[in-house]
């Protein structure tokens, strides 16, 4: 039962590492790009930011006007929202699984940045936020990830869950 436990913590712990690595590397392609956000590229943004498996749910949604208010719509922002919490869960699972170290606070103040990022691209398509508020939800993202990169929380992660 012990040994049991352990595998599937191990499995665990390489599905959520495998989770937040993607969700690094298109953050960073994403990040490195450098254009300006305006009105006419958040759907570029959200779209670069969602371009993997993960967040395959929402996709489309770039497609969706501001303020739209279709079934079809409505149906893709619950999914949205439904995507976008799993990155708390996500978060919550980091500390949970691995502990609470320095770099795993890291790492999860970062999904949480993503989290938060995404929250307020979805109250834009709302229309409840401004397009300046997602501008500094994107700094504080960008923030995030440079300290996650600077303190090697990725490369310490990987190096925690490590059999050899």
């Amino acid at each position: 039962m012990e040994l049991s436990n352990k595998q599937l913590l191990f499995e665990k712990r390489i599905e959520v590492y495998n989770v937040v690595d993607e969700i690094e590397i298109i953050c960073s392609i994403t990040l490195n790009s450098k254009n300006k956000l305006t009105t006419e590229n958040i759907g570029v943004l959200l779209r670069d930011l969602t371009g993997n498996e993960y967040f395959e749910e929402i996709y489309n949604i770039t497609s969706i006007e501001v303020g739209a208010e279709s079934l079809e719509d409505i149906h893709l922002l619950e999914k949205y929202l439904r995507v976008i919490k799993k990155l708390l869960l996500l978060s919550d699972m980091l500390t949970m699984i691995f502990g609470e170290t320095d770099y795993i606070v890291a790492v999860s103040r970062y999904i949480n940045a993503y989290h938060i990022l995404l929250s307020g691209i979805y109250e834009y398509y709302r229309t409840t936020t401004s397009l300046k508020e997602v501008q500094n939800r994107l700094h504080n993202l960008e923030n995030s990830y440079n300290k996650m990169n600077d303190s090697d929380s990725l490369g310490k992660l990987r190096k925690s869950i490590q059999l050899f």
